[in-house]
């Protein structure tokens, strides 16, 4: 397969050592592929963590399709939604019923947060023409963020991570206690 022998080609090792999994994407201007992958090593000493704490590990999963899991109930057919992570540093991701479709990284954290969602909005509409429909944002910084005011300066519906796992929870039945911490 033709992602396959590329991402051999950019892995530092063989490809049997990493856990991927990857998802061709198709636009009306292009192909693409979203490709993960995740050293077994690595996988191996997170299992190792949980066996020495008596847990049992029943499922571990690379950052975006792991979001994408927990967002799926929330996306509708035809669809597609921004999840964006705020952190010391952006991370944004788009998905649609079928999963991820990309992904920004952005390695510090914007000065504008708004100028770079504007910016990621629009690169995705532009360039992969992906129209979104909602942006969940979570994070740390996520905590002092207006949704109000950010939902009228972006002019798409956001909701916190924190509100949707609620009323997520809420229509499962389920009750998380955190703690203290804010979800």
């Amino acid at each position: 397969d033709q992602v396959i022998s590329k991402a051999k080609n950019i892995l530092p090792s063989d490809i049997t050592q990493y856990e991927n999994f990857y998802k061709v994407i198709t636009s009306k201007a292009q192909k693409s592929a979203l490709f993960t992958a995740l050293p077994l090593s690595l996988i191996k000493q997170n299992s190792e963590i949980f066996q020495n704490l008596n847990l049992d590990l029943s499922f571990l999963s690379t950052f975006a399709f792991s979001i994408y899991a927990l967002l799926k109930p929330g996306i509708g057919d035809n669809e597609t939604i921004i999840y964006a992570e705020l952190n010391r540093f952006l991370t944004v991701t788009a998905f649609d019923v079928e999963g991820p479709l990309k992904v920004f990284d952005r390695k510090t954290f914007p000065k504008n947060l708004i100028s770079e969602l504007k910016s990621v909005i629009k690169n995705l509409h532009t360039d992969y023409q992906i129209q979104a429909q909602k942006i969940y944002i979570a994070g740390e910084k996520s905590l002092e963020i207006n949704i109000d005011e950010l939902t009228s300066e972006l002019e798409i519906p956001v909701v916190k991570i924190g509100n949707y796992l609620d009323d997520l929870l809420e229509s499962l039945k389920l009750r998380l206690d955190t703690g203290g911490v804010p979800a």
